[in-house]
């Protein structure tokens, strides 16, 4: 399936991009999705990623558990860029090259369970 959730390389090498991830290690079962709702990733018959626009909004519902997985087996630019395409596409900002929503971490690095300090900030189309 061709969705900006799921383009992590040009469509030519996608697919072999995907096939190199480790696998997810468990995922939640979604029972009566509904027709109009497609998933764009499966394992076997089990939808794994199933986006949603209704209204004005965007909604994702993901049964995977474990993408950390993709970092630790040094897959880091892809695990960066879904998850990066993930927030973009939700904020219906997946086409936008402008920084007009941003965060800011107070520092780099941080220990497991440890306190962690950020600002947000975000642009209207006026710049305001």
């Amino acid at each position: 399936v061709d969705h900006p959730l799921v383009r992590l390389a040009p469509a030519s090498e996608n697919a072999a991009v995907w096939q190199k991830l480790p696998p997810l290690r468990g995922a939640n079962r979604f029972t009566d999705v509904k027709e109009r709702f497609r998933p764009i990733a499966s394992a076997g018959t089990t939808p794994l990623l199933i986006p949603a626009e209704y209204g004005g909004g965007r909604v994702l519902a993901m049964a995977g558990d474990s993408t950390w997985q993709w970092w630790m087996a040094g897959h880091q630019a892809e695990h960066r860029r879904f998850w990066r395409q993930t927030v973009l596409w939700l904020a219906r900002r997946e086409e936008n090259t402008q920084d007009d929503v941003w965060v800011r971490l107070a520092q780099r690095r941080h220990n497991p369970g440890g306190k962690v300090t950020f600002t947000v900030g975000a642009k209207s189309p006026t710049g305001d």
